[in-house]
């Protein structure tokens, strides 16, 4: 290798680096590219910033109905905090207002067994007529029943009669074809009362001015509605043949297999009277309802 060729691969072997680098255009488009990186990036960082600026805006309105959501519900636990006290009051009186009221309620129970009672005897010594036409009755009712009596069982009273008061039942007269009222009629004498009674079921059917009338004792309507609901027992006994008696005011004494069962309920009553055999051709009232009536008003 000559001196010339030696000199031109020292220049080869300096210049080589340089040789290798890329062509001068190619820093050129890199910096435009990384421009354009940071304008997408700022660009992206502003979108970014705007809506958390409205998220933001949207948080404050969102915390603002909070903020009265919550004062609203503080304002409502104060109000339940006073209802709560004074519920708890009204507790505490009612529950001395429930005492009392029960208390009343056993005093009115009371006074209206008092009242029923009472109002039971002031009619001991009455009798109720039933059947007897409206237009029969002529003059003072007093004489008219007194009369009355004494032409149905003339002889077997053991004294004259006093009617102290005779009345129609309250209420307008009814039409013509329709039933009577009853009459109400208030004897001097509790015999006489039972006397009458007693001879009125032995006659039975009694016919007056040909007018069909039985005679009852005048019970209250209390007294008519508890012994009124031992009819179905009554009935059923009567099929059975079985000795009945229906006890003022309203208890049932039963005669059964040599035994005596009395009855305060009424469904008791008939549970027992549905377990007995019917008996062929018992019905109605026979011998047991004779000694129901004559039983009926004893106390």
């Amino acid at each position: 290798m000559g001196k010339a060729d030696k000199r031109q691969a020292k220049l080869t072997f300096a210049g080589g680096g340089q040789q290798s680098d890329p062509p001068t255009s190619q820093p050129g488009d890199a910096e435009i590219e990384e421009e354009n990186s940071e304008m997408s990036v700022r660009s992206m960082f502003l979108e970014l910033k705007t809506s958390l600026a409205g998220i933001d805006a949207k948080l404050d309105h969102v915390t603002e109905r909070l903020d009265r959501i919550r004062a609203r519900v503080d304002d409502h636990d104060a109000r339940f905090e006073v209802l709560e006290s004074r519920t708890s009051e009204m507790e505490d009186a009612h529950r001395g207002d429930r005492e009392q009221i029960a208390q009343m309620e056993r005093l009115l129970e009371v006074i209206r067994n008092k009242n029923e009672g009472l109002e039971a005897r002031s009619r001991r010594n009455n009798i109720c007529i039933v059947g007897l036409l409206e237009a029969t009755d002529m003059g003072r009712m007093e004489d008219f029943v007194e009369s009355m009596l004494q032409e149905l069982f003339a002889g077997e009273l053991s004294r004259m009669l006093v009617i102290e008061r005779a009345h129609r039942s309250l209420g307008p007269r009814p039409p013509p074809g329709t039933p009577p009222r009853p009459i109400i009629a208030r004897l001097l004498n509790y015999r006489d009362r039972d006397a009458v009674l007693h001879l009125a079921r032995e006659r039975r059917p009694l016919v007056y001015k040909n007018s069909e009338i039985n005679f009852f004792p005048d019970y209250t309507p209390g007294v008519q509605a508890q012994r009124r609901a031992f009819l179905p027992s009554k009935r059923l006994l009567s099929q059975a043949g079985v000795g009945f008696a229906l006890l003022y005011p309203a208890r049932l004494r039963v005669r059964h297999e040599g035994k005596v069962l009395y009855f305060s309920d009424p469904k008791q009553a008939a549970k027992f009277a549905r377990r007995l055999p019917r008996q062929p051709g018992a019905a109605g009232s026979g011998g047991a309802g004779a000694e129901d009536a004559a039983l009926s008003d004893n106390d």
